[in-house]
């Protein structure tokens, strides 16, 4: 506030300025400052400091209403003004809210996922996971479930090594589905071969007996109306009973029947039993007979006269035909498939009414061939005993 200058001193005396202007002894009007010609400079209210209005709470009060000045001292002493009174303090805001403690794990608000949680790739894995292991458990849809098993495991891993996602859980699925899946669809494809396979030939093999079962003429039957081969291929006549213990004698030609008709006549002709200058002259590469053992060439002439279930179809008579020698305590002694002159199994087809003669090649012990026997057997179904010698 500007300070008032000081009030010219009054030139009058001073008994003078006390004295009352009249006599009757009335007190004269105490003069204010305009009347003695001071002049009081404008008094500026300060500003208010600025202070946030807080959301709730009452309003401020309002400023008191400012002090009337004080009366002035008595003339002839300088008059002050007393210090104006101070405004009325603001009442104090309220405390502003607190914040409830944050939401627990599992609320909707914490488990609402955020655009950086998603995860793209492993949501894919585990779609093409679960289809391709769907296809591979199929037998003939496994042949594709690998497409799909392959896709699985690569988007699993692009699901894992995505920095971003905050989710790979449904990547990891997706990878170890595809990986099973693409195991299953390879066991299944295979699975799926041999099922095609397996079919294929028993339609093959049902073809072949309907065949068989066409052309068969005969009256000899089993109860459930098919040929019995076992009963119906058999040995017609012989001088003895085809046995190890009785054999027929060599060079004794043995009758075959099947279904009562003649299938094939069989005649092994005396054998070569010191044939090893003939299979060594044969070929260079034939390996010589150990010692104690000698090769021993068993020529075997075939008649084939028909076949009563294929009628008028030829035969390999080297498929139908096998001879093996049997040592007198029952061991067997198989072919030597060596180059020798003449094989038997270089024989061409025979057609009904057709002969050929060939020979089959063994190593033999020296000291077995006498109580030997050489076994013939006819196909899957009839085998007899010849005399080695």
């Amino acid at each position: 506030m500007t300070e008032t200058p000081n009030r010219p001193e009054d030139d009058r005396p001073a008994d003078d300025r006390l004295a009352t202007p009249s006599g009757d002894g009335a007190v004269p009007p105490i003069p204010t400052p305009a009347d003695l010609g001071f002049t009081a400079a404008p008094v500026e209210p300060a500003a208010p400091a600025a202070t946030p209005v807080p959301p709730y709470g009452p309003p401020p009060t309002e400023y008191g209403a400012p002090p009337a000045y004080g009366a002035p001292q008595a003339y002839g002493a300088p008059s002050t003004y007393p210090a104006p009174q101070a405004y009325a303090a603001p009442s104090a805001y309220p405390a502003p809210p607190t914040y409830g403690a944050p939401p627990a794990y599992g609320s909707p608000a914490a488990s609402a996922p955020s655009p950086s949680a998603r995860n793209p790739f492993g949501l894919t894995a585990l779609i093409t996971g679960i289809v391709a292991i769907v296809l591979a458990a199929i037998p003939f849809a496994a042949f594709i479930a690998w497409l799909p098993a392959i896709a699985a495991v690569a988007f699993g891993i692009a699901a894992l090594v995505t920095k971003r996602s905050a989710k790979r859980g449904q990547g990891l699925t997706g990878l170890i589905l595809g990986s099973i899946a693409f195991v299953l669809s390879i066991i299944m494809s295979v699975v799926s071969v041999f099922l095609v396979a397996a079919v294929s030939i028993n339609a093959v093999n049902d073809s072949i007996e309907s065949g068989f079962d066409s052309g068969y003429t005969g009256d000899d039957t089993d109860v459930e109306g098919d040929p019995s081969y076992e009963a119906d291929t058999q040995i017609v006549g012989g001088s003895a009973a085809g046995t190890a213990e009785d054999p027929f004698p060599i060079g004794e030609t043995v009758e075959i029947a099947r279904l009562g008709e003649p299938l094939y006549s069989i005649t092994i002709v005396a054998p070569n039993l010191d044939a090893d200058d003939l299979v060594a002259a044969e070929a260079d590469d034939n390996d010589s007979a150990p010692d104690g053992s000698s090769y021993v060439l068993v020529p075997v002439t075939v008649t084939y006269h028909d076949d009563a279930l294929s009628p008028g179809s030829p035969v390999s008579a080297w498929e139908d035909l096998y001879l093996t020698f049997v040592t007198a305590d029952g061991e067997e002694i198989e072919e030597n498939y060596g180059a020798i002159p003449d094989a038997f199994f270089d024989l061409p087809d025979l057609q009904p009414g057709e002969s050929g003669t060939g020979n089959y090649a063994f190593i033999v012990p020296d000291d077995a061939i006498a109580d030997g026997t050489w076994l013939v057997s006819v196909g899957w179904e009839l085998e007899y005993h010849v005399d080695a010698r």
